[in-house]
C-alpha cells in the first residue's frame, strides 16, 4: 500500500526544488513546464493515480489550460513573467485565463450538475 502522505511530501519537495532550479535559467514556458509535467506524471503513477495528467486541455469552451491533473488546473507562465501588479499586462492577461476558466467551469458545473466539479486553481510565480 502506498503512504499518501509521505509521496507527497517527497513531490513536493521535488516540484519546490526544481521550481527553484528552473527558475534562474531564463527558460521558455515549455522548457519550463516540461520537468514539471513530468514530476506531477510521475506521481500520479506513483500514488496510483494512473495516466491523470492532461497537457493542453480545453476547460468548457473558456479556454485551454496548459495542463490538467486530475481536477487541478495548472496554467504555466515563463519564470520572471509574473509581477505583483496587477495592471501589468503578462499578469493581467494570466488573471483573465484564471477568470475565464472558472467561469467556464462554474458555467459546467450548472449546467450538468450530474458532473463532479472540484477543480482546483493554484497561480504562483517564480522569480529568481
Amino acid at each position: 500500500m502506498v503512504d499518501h502522505e509521505s509521496l507527497i511530501k517527497t513531490y513536493a519537495q521535488k516540484l519546490f526544488e526544481t521550481c527553484q532550479a528552473l527558475a534562474p535559467q531564463k527558460l521558455s514556458e515549455a522548457e519550463f513546464r516540461r520537468p514539471i509535467d513530468n514530476l506531477l506524471e510521475e506521481f500520479a503513477q506513483k500514488a496510483g493515480l494512473g495516466p491523470l495528467l492532461r497537457v493542453e486541455r480545453t476547460l468548457t469552451g473558456r479556454g485551454r489550460a496548459d495542463a490538467v491533473l486530475n481536477r487541478l488546473v495548472i496554467e504555466y507562465e515563463q519564470p520572471g513573467k509574473l509581477s505583483p501588479n496587477l495592471t501589468d499586462t503578462a499578469t493581467a492577461h494570466a488573471v483573465d485565463q484564471v477568470k475565464r476558466y472558472l467561469a467556464g467551469l462554474a458555467y459546467f458545473c450548472l449546467r450538468y450538475p450530474q458532473k463532479v466539479c472540484e477543480y482546483e486553481l493554484f497561480v504562483r510565480s517564480y522569480r529568481p
